[in-house]
């Protein structure tokens, strides 16, 4: 903004600096939603990861001798997270 010498707030806006940074670091955005992450916290303790995997159609790997999936895991975390952030799982 261009203000002649003599404006009142040609001094102010010299002092100023600008707008302030945002500190936090912005990431990538999760590759599920949180309603997902939701649903499987509330189907885990009924059911094993991999079967809510093949349920919500999501990636389960066999690495040795039995099935996995890393993805509901972390679901399940992030979803317990949520649950205890912000209320049952009805309210949301």
């Amino acid at each position: 903004m261009f203000l002649p010498l003599g404006h009142e707030l040609h001094s102010l806006l010299i002092r100023s600096r600008g707008r302030a940074r945002n500190v936090r670091r912005v990431g990538r955005p999760p590759n599920y939603s949180d309603r997902l992450a939701v649903t499987c916290a509330t189907l885990w303790p009924d059911m094993k990861h991999v079967n809510i995997a093949d349920k919500l159609g999501l990636p389960s790997y066999e690495p040795y001798e039995s099935r996995q999936s890393d993805a509901v895991r972390h679901l399940v975390n992030r979803g317990q997270t949520l649950i205890k952030k912000y209320g049952k799982e009805s309210d949301l």
